[in-house]
């Protein structure tokens, strides 16, 4: 499969954070833009309309809207956040109907086309960030749930906050679930 993408450089959007910067995929609750200004961020956050997410498979066909409701955006300064509460992208932080391949569209000029665009992904189980749910997986969340290290949210499939036996089931259950080749992510 080929895909082609247009890819707009603006200096209107600085940066771009899913959950704080955590590697792991498989559970988002946080995104977070920097903007080039506050005036910005607070034109977007209150005018949603300007603001598009779409959800497509893993392999990256079929996609559709996926609403964003006005209590997820607020404007803190320059950035725009996204919170997508307790249960998280997908709205089940502990399955997978959440996974998916999805685009963040921003029309930044009131032109109604999202011209600047940040592709991501979410895959229940995946907690190294590397697209796929395998071995390595399991072995991580389960090293952390079998011992007294701290925790540590990448190893947390379900974003509760404990890492337990669980969360090892989780990822054994999602063994093979993987992002198909060549789409893009946004880092």
């Amino acid at each position: 499969m080929t895909q082609n993408f247009v890819l707009t450089v603006t200096a209107d959007v600085t940066g771009f954070d899913l959950s704080k910067g955590q590697t792991q995929r498989s559970y988002i609750r946080y995104i977070d833009l920097t903007l080039a200004n506050s005036s910005l961020a607070s034109t977007l956050a209150s005018n949603l309309s300007r603001l598009q997410l779409t959800k497509s498979s893993l392999t990256g066909d079929g996609a559709s809207n996926v609403a964003i409701p006005a209590s997820v955006v607020s404007a803190v300064g320059n950035q725009l956040k996204l919170d997508f509460g307790a249960a998280g992208l997908g709205a089940s932080r502990n399955s997978n109907s959440g996974d998916g391949y999805y685009t963040l569209g921003l029309d930044l000029n009131n032109d109604g086309v999202y011209e600047t665009k940040f592709f991501f992904y979410r895959i229940f189980g995946d907690v190294n960030g590397d697209r796929i749910v395998n071995a390595t997986d399991e072995s991580l969340v389960t090293a952390n749930a079998n011992t007294t290290v701290p925790y540590n949210a990448n190893n947390d499939p379900n974003g509760d906050g404990v890492v337990n036996g669980s969360d090892v089931i989780v990822v054994r259950r999602a063994l093979g679930r993987q992002l198909g080749s060549g789409l893009l992510i946004t880092d």
